[in-house]
């Protein structure tokens, strides 16, 4: 577990303490960016990793709290864990946009309002405006935290090519 300015981060399915402190950083890292200070210092998350996520997903971000004005402060992060460390991190950046999205109040937790719009659920996966913006950003994020701790992970040849 890991507190700074009252936000509160937890890891779980990770063994190697090297990569677990990395994710630490990110988290971190991430929200800085993400968030207003105001907000991130009243965030939980949970960061479980797990072996495999149904759908053939990567990584999930849900609500699991609110604060006593019905906003969204704690989450739970899944990540799926036999990736390589690169993509996982890549998956966790993605992960806290979504994160920020519900936060911000910019994505409502059913996943069918976006910014006050209504979007339809027969809209395809690569045109939710939710995953245009988490996809757009997640290399980014990660790269801006890897040149900052200076962390050089291998890209495997069946990644995403980012």
């Amino acid at each position: 577990m890991f507190i700074r300015n009252r936000m509160l981060i937890s890891i779980s399915g990770l063994t190697d303490s090297q990569f677990k402190t990395a994710v630490l950083k990110a988290s971190s890292f991430y929200l800085d960016l993400l968030l207003p200070r105001h907000i991130a210092k009243h965030i939980t998350v949970d960061i479980e990793f797990l072996g495999k996520l149904d759908k053939n997903a990567d990584g999930y971000c849900e609500v699991s709290g609110h604060n006593r004005r019905g906003k969204p402060r704690e989450f739970e992060i899944q990540i799926q864990r036999n990736k390589s460390k690169r993509y996982m991190m890549m998956t966790l950046a993605h992960e806290f946009v979504h994160l920020k999205q519900y936060a911000m109040g910019e994505l409502d937790e059913n996943m069918s309002v976006w910014k006050g719009k209504r979007v339809s659920f027969s809209t395809d996966y690569w045109d939710m405006p939710w995953e245009i913006e988490a996809h757009g950003r997640e290399y980014g994020l990660w790269s801006r935290f890897a040149e900052k701790y200076k962390i050089r992970y291998r890209r495997t040849k069946y990644e995403r090519d980012n």
